[in-house]
């Protein structure tokens, strides 16, 4: 703890000095029960005073409301004081219950208030300690903000480069096999082309040897166009199962890469969504960090500091502002 930290934790007793014999004797049960730490019994007590009229039993109700960890009931309880004497005493320990409950905006506004009616030390070092909590918190949320701008804008470039890549990549496949198309056309093709040469130069072979004789000529040219159907049909069939073979092929490769498609669709909704649940577990722990600001101040805190105070003399409220982490139990004495 700080050594400039003060928490100051005070009762104001005020008592009319014309008040009847059982207004005396419901004082005295409320101080005691307030001596007692039965802060309940005392609010019954101050609520009953209160009610009568009685404006500093008002003040007291709102500091055993306080006392008793119930701080929006002290705080609207502090709002209904009237009397000038405890009107800034009443903001300050508004500013209080306000600074328990995580409400910083709210506590400055209180202290600020209370101020103009009156300087006070006290009230002025709460002030600034929770202005200076304000402006450490508001450059924290800055830093998360950018960080978390930063990491998205890594993340979309990642993307970006995974994307190129990707498009490079179907390219290339493109481009191999479109060139592999055009070897395989131009291997065919001549292959064509020697085949019709080897068909004409036989042809004339067998004209020569037709001009001899007629008969064993056309007994020739039956063969040899029986041979050239032959190998028509043959190339026929050839041509047929390669066109069957080339769709098959891309008939593969369509379903190939409706599989990619569908398998890069499957782990974006996978990422996206882990980002979803990373996002609400920030959310969470967020939230939960929020809650532990406003953690009370334990007994031994409490005692040490209500003897430090009797000892001084000194009857206002001032408070620690609760950290954003979670409070240790004490291992050293005060």
């Amino acid at each position: 703890m700080k050594s400039r930290m003060k928490i100051v934790l005070g009762l104001v007793a005020a008592v009319t000095l014309q008040a009847g014999m059982l207004d005396f004797l419901d004082i005295g049960k409320a101080e005691k029960a307030y001596r007692e730490k039965a802060y309940d019994k005392a609010i019954r007590h101050y609520e009953k005073l209160a009610k009568e009229g009685k404006e500093d039993a008002l003040f007291n109700l709102g500091d055993s409301y306080y006392k008793a960890g119930k701080y929006q009931k002290a705080i609207e309880t502090f709002q209904q004081v009237k009397d000038p004497s405890l009107k800034a005493k009443a903001l300050h320990n508004m500013g209080n219950s306000y600074a328990r409950l995580g409400k910083l905006d709210a506590a400055i506004k209180s202290y600020e208030a209370a101020l103009k009616i009156k300087e006070d030390a006290d009230t002025r070092f709460n002030l600034e300690l929770l202005k200076k909590k304000k402006k450490e918190q508001e450059e924290k949320k800055k830093q998360n903000q950018k960080q978390n701008q930063n990491q998205n804008q890594k993340k979309n470039n990642q993307q970006q480069n995974q994307k190129q890549k990707d498009q490079k990549k179907n390219d290339q496949k493109k481009s191999d096999q479109n060139k592999k198309d055009q070897q395989q056309k131009k291997g065919e093709k001549k292959e064509n082309q020697n085949q019709n040469k080897s068909q004409k130069q036989q042809q004339k072979e067998q004209q020569k040897k037709g001009q001899k004789n007629d008969k064993s000529q056309k007994k020739q040219n039956q063969t040899q166009k029986q041979q050239s159907e032959k190998k028509s049909q043959k190339q026929e069939k050839k041509d047929k199962d390669k066109q069957n073979q080339q769709k098959a092929k891309a008939q593969k490769e369509q379903e190939k890469r409706e599989k990619e498609k569908k398998e890069k669709s499957a782990a974006a909704q996978q990422r996206d969504k882990k980002e979803k649940m990373n996002k609400e577990q920030k959310e969470r722990k967020k939230a939960a960090a929020l809650q532990k600001k406003a953690v009370p101040i334990s007994d031994m805190e409490e005692r040490k500091w209500k003897k430090m105070l009797e000892d001084r003399g000194i009857n206002t409220l001032m408070m620690e502002l609760p950290t954003t982490g979670e409070r240790k139990h004490e291992t050293k004495p005060w």
